[in-house]
């Protein structure tokens, strides 16, 4: 009995390990890395939609909008490292990332930078004006990013639904 047991905690233990090792790498494979890439755009893409809601509704509700600003800030930060190299159209995986991200990796940073900033200030904005101010800055820097490095949406394609192809 005792030696079964032994068997059954060996056994379990390498299964763990073969299937640790057949997942890291594929979070790590160019595929990996753009689907990680897409999940957080889209969660960005459902804040925006939430915070421009919020900021339309008859009483906006302060914490849900400021709850809202903190993802932002977050992901902000986070930003530059959802591009590392080789994960661009040369990957051959379907993305909206333009090359110029790569080729133009300074244009890039500066871009995520004013971004996260933005979204910092955003994310101290104690009332709904200030949001409103702040929001507005931060959406515009998004926009301008996107301008440069973002391919176009295809008709009737959404940020917030993930890629078919």
């Amino acid at each position: 009995m005792q030696m079964t047991k032994l068997a059954l905690v060996v056994v379990g233990s390498a299964l763990a390990i073969v299937c640790a090792c057949a997942i890291v790498p594929a979070r790590h494979s160019p595929v990996g890395v753009v689907h990680d890439r897409q999940a957080q755009m889209r969660r960005m893409a459902v804040a925006m939609k939430a915070t421009v809601d919020g900021l339309r509704a008859a009483e906006p509700d302060l914490d849900a909008l400021q709850a809202n600003a903190r993802t932002f800030d977050q992901l902000s930060q986070q930003l530059p490292s959802w591009f590392p190299a080789g994960s661009g159209p040369e990957s051959g995986v379907t993305s909206h990332a333009k090359a110029d991200i790569w080729r133009n990796a300074d244009g890039f940073a500066g871009q995520a930078g004013a971004f996260r900033a933005a979204a910092h200030d955003l994310a101290g904005a104690d009332s709904i004006d200030t949001i409103r101010t702040q929001f507005r800055l931060m959406a515009s820097r998004c926009g301008s990013c996107h301008t440069m490095f973002r391919e176009p949406l295809r008709e009737g394609e959404s940020t917030t639904a993930p890629s078919t192809n």
